[in-house]
């Protein structure tokens, strides 16, 4: 049983260096809790009896607590990312825990068993998806689980423990709060398919009075401040060169070959209301599909396909590394990713974006008023769209009119997977275009 602690003490700083075991650029406080109000980037270290226990970085103007535990190495063994949203709510967005099997394996090391948790869709609502070496598994859990409230400066207490504490931070009073301890470990005893975050900090604990500590108490090694030891999450960004219709053929490298970008206009696509979906066509869910937050003038829009193709005597066969729709031929200003309802860019991780499913090698776009009539027909016909010069590109006149198209649908990039749609903002804000990222890692 974990002793029982009366102090826990919190240093301020830039982070943490994992490999010198030190506290790197220690800061006062005041500059701390400072930086806390603007959204600024800091850190805290957690420490009882000068052993690090936690590490909690934040950067509230990117929405992101991120909060990691220590096994007695000095390891981070835990890493619980929680994102700020509406009212001052954080949302637990993903838990990592590092399996270390003896004392000689490095921190992260490629063979250390890794145990992943994620909510799906982002809503805890939706279960939480497991992830380990051999399995992937969906389990329940209780949403206020995955629920905390935004701490005030220095109440660090509330992200430590699997209740909520009465940790007494030094020189305020302490947050009362209600625990549900006997509740939960009945509920534990009934279900026990239930998932639930591991706890950062033995629960015994929780009534520790936090001190703030500022110069770095001796026994605690420090380091200088040289360069960011961490960064808030960074969500996938779009390549301008891989996305952009041009007249002109840009070259560019793929996969270590000399390749080409070649833009194509392949039709038009009539969108009746602006309401955009993009889509594999044959989803046997298609009539459930929802379109875009972002809408356009409703109009008749040209479509288009850049497709990458090797220079190389022996290379890879021709393949879309985009298609979308041209709403104005204004300069592109910025990117942005298109969001559905319910989606949420707070809460991407590294590297992530939203996408649409693809398992029929083939993407799709429509009118939200056309997506019935187009699941319709698919249900009853094998082949209805219309193969076009460009071999990778199919066109559907489903309804009464032949000017323009009902569905323009495209070869997608190396086949089934998952891919971003992006938007295309002019300097005025306007939407430029709309284009799907078949995800080619050109250069």
């Amino acid at each position: 049983m974990a002793p029982t602690v009366d102090q826990l003490d919190v240093i301020y700083c830039e982070g943490w260096d994992s490999t010198a075991h030190a506290v790197v650029g220690p800061i006062p406080p005041e500059v701390a809790q400072d930086r806390d109000g603007r959204g600024n980037e800091y850190a805290a270290l957690i420490f009882e009896a000068c052993v690090p226990q936690v590490l909690i970085e934040v950067s509230w103007r990117n929405h992101a607590c991120i909060i990691w535990g220590f096994d007695n190495l000095l390891r981070r063994t835990k890493k619980r990312d929680l994102r700020l949203v509406d009212n001052g709510r954080l949302i637990l967005v993903e838990e990592i825990l590092w399996e270390y099997s003896n004392d000689r394996q490095g921190e992260f090391a490629p063979e250390i068993s890794k145990r992943v948790s994620q909510p799906r869709t982002g809503n805890p609502e939706n279960g939480i998806l497991v992830i380990t070496e051999r399995t992937r598994t969906l389990m329940q859990a209780y949403a206020e689980s995955l629920k905390f409230s935004q701490p005030a400066f220095g109440d660090w207490g509330k992200l430590l423990f699997t209740e909520t504490s009465t940790m007494n931070v030094e020189g305020r009073e302490a947050v009362e709060g209600n625990t549900d301890q006997d509740f939960r470990a009945m509920l534990a005893g009934l279900d026990n398919d239930r998932w639930e975050p591991k706890p950062l900090l033995p629960n015994k604990w929780a009534t520790a009075r936090l001190v703030q500590q500022y110069p770095t108490p001796s026994g605690i090694a420090v380091a200088p401040y040289v360069r960011p030891l961490w960064q808030p999450p960074h969500p996938m960004e779009p390549d301008p060169q891989n996305l952009t219709f041009s007249p002109t053929v840009r070259p560019v490298s793929f996969q270590g070959q000399r390749a080409l970008i070649e833009s194509h206009i392949v039709g038009s696509l009539q969108l009746p209301t602006g309401h955009l979906v993009v889509c594999d066509p044959d989803d046997y869910f298609l009539a459930e599909r929802g379109s875009f937050t972002v809408a356009v003038p409703p109009g008749k829009y040209r479509f288009f396909v850049n497709v990458t193709r090797s220079t190389e005597p022996v290379g890879m066969s021709p393949r879309v590394s985009a298609g979308g729709l041209i709403i104005t031929d204004e300069q592109i200003a910025w990117w942005e990713l298109a969001l559905l309802d319910g989606e949420d860019l707070r809460i991407l991780r590294d590297g992530e974006a939203y996408c649409f499913g693809v398992d029929s090698g083939t993407a799709c776009f429509m009118d939200a008023a056309a997506v019935r009539t187009v699941a319709t027909t698919y249900a009853s016909s094998e082949n209805p769209l219309e193969e076009q010069e460009i071999g990778a590109v199919r066109i559907g006149y489903i309804g009464d009119s032949l000017s323009a198209a009902d569905l323009i649908a495209f070869d997608s990039g190396w086949g089934d997977g998952r891919y971003p749609v992006w938007v295309g903002r002019a300097a005025n804000r306007t939407v430029a275009c709309l284009v799907a990222d078949m995800l080619l890692d050109v250069t």
